[in-house]
């Protein structure tokens, strides 16, 4: 397992599906389709799992909470 990041929208669009019950906005891996590219998603930020494994990692490393806010500029 390489981790989920759980994103928190604070403004735009992420903010309206969020008060309008959209949940699990994540940062998450996946293995490629079939194809060879990532499938797409609902919202969520998927990445490869290398590259996912390595955005946990660093966010432990830096003593955070895995936790992303979103805002619109």
């Amino acid at each position: 397992m390489y981790g989920i990041v759980q994103m928190d929208p604070v403004s735009g669009q992420a903010l309206t599906a969020k008060k309008n019950g959209r949940t699990r906005l994540w940062i998450h891996g996946r293995a490629p389709s079939d194809s060879g590219g990532l499938r797409p998603t609902h919202g969520c930020v998927r990445l490869s799992e290398d590259n996912q494994d390595g955005l946990v990692k660093a966010i432990k490393a830096a003593g955070g909470s895995g936790k992303v806010t979103i805002s619109e500029s």
